[in-house]
């Protein structure tokens, strides 16, 4: 079945366009997300506790004090892009300070 998302309230749900992230950890600690195969985000370590979280085209999306909040900011980001119909950018890399 597919998933849908509201477009405005009192729409018509429609199908969802484009995959859920898959995480992915390549290192301790550090996680990557991913849509259809396409880079999507990150979350890292900040030294002296906490991550940060760079959404598709390596912007700092904040600091946040648990990876499970660094990781929801993400999820939150990729719905925001949807719903606002921005394609993920092929090929973004993460920046060191975007």
């Amino acid at each position: 079945m597919p998933q849908h998302v509201r477009t405005r309230p009192g729409a018509r749900s429609a199908p969802r366009r484009r995959p859920p992230l898959r995480w992915h950890s390549p290192a301790d600690e550090l996680w990557i997300a991913t849509a259809g195969g396409e880079y999507a985000g990150m979350a890292e370590p900040v030294r002296g506790g906490g991550y940060r979280a760079f959404g598709p085209t390596g912007g700092s999306l904040g600091s946040f004090p648990t990876l499970g909040a660094a990781l929801m900011a993400l999820e939150g980001r990729a719905e925001d892009d949807e719903r606002a119909g921005r394609p993920l950018r092929s090929g973004a890399t993460p920046a060191a300070d975007a």
